[in-house]
């Protein structure tokens, strides 16, 4: 039997952000529906911007995530082949889990965040579209996990940097929340 694009080779594995438990799938997208849908009630799909029940502490500004991770240039995964650009979503979906594991259960209604691309060695300074395009897949993975309700200007702002270092990263930054009154 073949591997078509309803059969990959590897299933995929991450971990729910809100309770932990060990999520497996064949494919990235129904990955996605099973992180969203883990620990949603039965009854129905929540409402934007209502934040689930959450315990844990609480995510404020001044927040740092650090990926070991560089943001590439749109132009290198977007408009290459289609596994290359899967693999980036899946890679960045399973580094947000990992960082946000702690918060899992948050759900922020409104944020600003900040974005900051260091690079180091060979790599050069991207054009600002390609740099804001590149990190689509790392907000893509704040919506799956349910950090953020969207990443639509009524719920979410981000402020897109980059500077040379000496190592490669990506730094995520929480800088401004807002809380449902």
């Amino acid at each position: 039997m073949g591997t078509g694009a309803g059969n990959p080779q590897r299933g995929l594995k991450t971990r729910c952000p809100r309770c932990g438990k060990e999520i497996e799938a064949s494919s990235l997208s129904q990955l996605k529906r099973r992180v969203q849908s883990c620990c949603r009630p039965k009854r129905g799909r929540s409402k934007k911007g209502v934040p689930v029940l959450y315990t844990g502490p609480p995510l404020e500004p001044g927040f740092k995530a650090t990926f070991s991770r560089l943001v590439e240039s749109q132009n290198a995964t977007t408009y290459s082949h289609w596994r290359v650009h899967y693999d980036d979503k899946k890679d960045w979906l399973t580094r947000v889990v990992d960082h946000f594991y702690k918060y899992r259960g948050v759900c922020l209604p409104w944020s600003r965040w900040s974005l900051r691309r260091i690079y180091a060695g060979r790599n050069r300074e991207l054009d600002y579209a390609n740099l804001v395009g590149g990190a689509k897949p790392l907000i893509d993975s704040l919506i799956d996990t349910g950090i953020i309700v969207d990443d639509a200007p009524a719920y979410f702002k981000c402020d897109y940097e980059q500077e040379r270092g000496e190592n490669n990263c990506t730094v995520l930054e929480l800088l401004e929340t807002k809380r449902e009154t």
